[in-house]
């Protein structure tokens, strides 16, 4: 991805009349402010891999931001950079079907994705990778995603905890529609201290952005 650059920070500590200064090196993203990592579930063998790694020629959508991963159900190469394989993450997943809307304790007509997403949720946290960021943005393949134009809506609540309701269909409370999530690096610390709090939510109906939303809120 973007990748990380290497930060220095100096420690003085004084013994016996004497100052010594430690230089220690640690690792921050490189590239533009708010530093954003992207993420996408990508279904192997599918329209969204095709999309995908038209993305990855053109460095565009997810791959635009400070770094990025495209989880999937096998570990798959999705083009190169530089003359390296790009590789998803593996995640594993099984098949799911549709919701109908208020039909057994279904929340959407779409996809009853909620259990596929808490597993990349884990698999993402577990890394360790997101914490350097400032946000996190999960974007569907298919979906219009422009890196820049997010930094400019969210430069002014870096640091906080937040997550952005992208939907006004219904009138009302926004809603959180998965084609694009942000959340900030201290919402989903949030989250993390209390998943299992909120995997014990009735979601097994719900589509992942209501079982995101509920947790958050």
């Amino acid at each position: 991805g973007g990748g990380f650059g290497g930060r220095s920070t100096a420690q003085s500590s004084t013994t016996s009349g004497r100052t010594t200064t430690q230089t220690h090196t640690t690792t921050g993203p490189r590239g533009d402010a708010p530093f954003l990592f992207c993420w996408s579930h990508m279904q192997i063998d599918s329209y969204e891999e095709k999309l995908i790694r038209f993305q990855l020629v053109r460095r565009a959508s997810i791959f635009a931001c400070n770094d990025y991963a495209v989880i999937s159900t096998k570990k798959k190469s999705i083009g190169q950079i530089n003359g390296s394989d790009v590789f998803t993450w593996f995640n594993p997943a099984n098949a799911v079907g549709m919701g109908r809307y208020g039909v057994d304790g279904a929340t959407t007509d779409s996809f009853l994705n909620t259990e596929t997403f808490l597993q990349a949720w884990d698999t993402l946290l577990g890394s360790g990778h997101l914490w350097p960021f400032d946000f996190v943005v999960k974007v569907d393949p298919d979906a219009v995603f422009f890196p820049d134009r997010l930094r400019a809506h969210v430069k002014d609540v870096v640091g906080q905890p937040v997550y952005y309701a992208n939907c006004g269909k219904f009138g009302g409370r926004p809603m959180l529609y998965g084609s694009i999530e942000v959340f900030s690096v201290q919402a989903l610390g949030a989250y993390q201290d209390r998943r299992e709090e909120c995997k014990r939510l009735p979601w097994h109906g719900w589509g992942e952005d209501y079982y995101m939303q509920h947790c958050m809120d």
